[in-house]
């Protein structure tokens, strides 16, 4: 191969197909193994532009118990170099015909995984040439996010990717590329934000894109919040249209955010109790705050024998 002295995916599974059936193992390799040989492969590119078949036999190594280090070196190697074999009999009769590899793949969910690591790697052997000088601009970047990585709003930033190899991919090598991708990953996730990823969008003070282009209530009540803004009308007009899941999912993101104090969300949720109509709702309210709030026992079960047959209402009660 161009930049790979062996494919990655495929080293990586016939390296724990032999580590499992083989007679001396001692601990039986995780197939998670699997994922994070080539994984550490392609980071180790990354790093230093280049591969070589001593980073496939350590790389197996550093990845197996510690028992099994030995001879996961040496098959690593018998893998890398066939010819090389003192023992190519033995190669015959080690598997015993077994190879359930690709069963425990499929069941721990790591084939479609692997087969994503597998379209990265078929990529970087396509283009088969790098630009070391960005890797180095990369690699001192990563240092010294490191040593800041903890700190606003670089934490908040790094939010929003999943990885340091997504840093790489994107080729973001300062704090002002870093700040300005996750701007553009926030604003993609607009009218899907989870209450952390507001609390994340504050702390890059995108509060105001937050309320001018979001279609949702509670992230434009929850960022108002974040931002130290009066929401008292913003929940009382909230309060008055009566949508009740709109307010429940206002006074969650609230909560989780941190946006406003403890008994603020007390008293919301006290407020809730001429908000529940019939059980439904109750079961709703109860579902996202993890416990049942306060309600008016005779109007719910009356609205409830209205909206929905008896039976209905009999399985809510015993649930």
């Amino acid at each position: 191969m161009g930049v790979f002295p062996e494919n990655p995916c495929e080293f990586a599974v016939e390296f724990i197909r032999r580590m499992r059936n083989h007679s001396d193992i001692i601990q039986i390799p995780s197939s998670r193994q699997v994922l994070s040989i080539p994984n550490l492969i392609v980071s180790r590119y990354y790093r230093k532009g280049s591969i070589t078949p001593n980073d496939f036999i350590e790389i197996s190594a550093v990845t197996s118990f510690p028992d099994n280090q030995d001879l996961a070196k040496n098959i690593a190697f018998e893998i890398l170099f066939p010819n090389y074999k003192k023992n190519l009999i033995s190669s015959y009769f080690d598997d015993n015909g077994n190879d359930n590899v690709n069963d425990t793949l499929n069941e721990n969910g790591i084939k479609s995984e692997l087969e994503q690591l597998q379209d990265l790697i078929d990529e970087i052997e396509t283009t088969k040439s790098i630009d070391t000088s960005i890797i180095q601009q990369l690699e001192k970047f990563i240092e010294e996010l490191n040593e800041k990585r903890n700190e606003e709003p670089f934490k908040s930033a790094l939010h929003f990717f999943n990885d340091d190899s997504e840093l790489y991919k994107e080729e973001i090598s300062s704090f002002n590329a870093l700040i300005e991708e996750a701007k553009k990953r926030l604003t993609q996730k607009i009218n899907s934000l989870n209450p952390t990823d507001l609390k994340a969008g504050a702390s890059l003070d995108l509060n105001r894109l937050i309320q001018e282009k979001s279609k949702r209530t509670w992230e434009k009540i929850t960022s108002k919040a974040l931002e130290n803004q009066n929401i008292t009308r913003d929940l009382d007009k909230l309060m008055n249209v009566g949508n009740l899941e709109d307010l429940i999912r206002t006074i969650t993101y609230l909560d989780k955010s941190n946006a406003v104090p403890k008994n603020l969300i007390k008293e919301l949720k006290k407020k809730l109790r001429n908000q529940i109509k019939n059980l439904d709702q109750l079961f709703s309210a109860a579902k996202s705050f993890g416990d049942i709030p306060n309600f008016d026992l005779e109007e719910l079960i009356n609205n409830s024998l209205k909206s929905f047959s008896l039976n209905t209402t009999l399985i809510y009660q015993i649930h």
